[in-house]
């Protein structure tokens, strides 16, 4: 499947960003608003921290992810492939870029924590894919070599398991028709 073209994926990107951040902050000022207000106040003191609060988060991620998501299309337009350095170059463009108004120092400390974690999320969904795969192998190996149980058999006919499904409905009572 084909990625959607980079225009529209920036500001998709920007957007689940902002929802997350705004979705996310919110819920975070919302308990922090509950933990430091006073004791008859705390409901409201939470709700305003929330409402004045999870906007401004949600600004900040969509900025990290509209910066992201803008220097993973150009680099994925430059390199000419869909890697997952990509992802990490941009992530540690993304760091860097909006800790440059505190100087070199700051920009250098952005792009290496943003660098990091994209290896980190990258590295994660690479081990959860393989580990995906890896299960699923497996269970096409055990279903292919599955051979079900014959009935066993006795005077009056085969005996079948009471559990197994397939054969539930063609399961007949042993006892009360005994032949002799």
């Amino acid at each position: 499947m084909e990625r959607p073209q980079c225009p529209s994926v920036i500001l998709d990107d920007i957007g689940g960003a902002f929802a997350m951040g705004l979705i996310g902050g919110g819920a975070w000022n919302f308990a922090k608003g509950l933990r430091f207000a006073p004791k008859g106040e705390r409901y409201q003191t939470a709700l305003r921290s929330m409402c004045k609060r999870g906007p401004i988060a949600g600004g900040n991620f969509a900025a990290w992810g509209g910066l992201f998501a803008t220097f993973d299309c150009a680099l994925r337009k430059v390199r000419g492939k869909e890697d997952l350095w990509n992802s990490v170059i941009a992530g540690g463009a993304a760091g860097g870029i909006l800790q440059i108004r505190g100087g070199v120092g700051r920009f250098v400390t952005g792009a290496i924590f943003g660098a990091a974690f994209l290896l980190l999320l990258e590295g994660a969904q690479i081990i959860m894919t393989r580990s995906m795969t890896n299960m699923q192998t497996t269970m096409m190996e055990k279903s292919q070599t599955f051979v079900p149980d014959s009935p066993q058999w006795d005077k009056s006919g085969p005996i079948y398991n009471v559990l197994d499904v397939d054969r539930e409905f063609d399961w007949e009572p042993r006892y009360g028709t005994q032949t002799l």
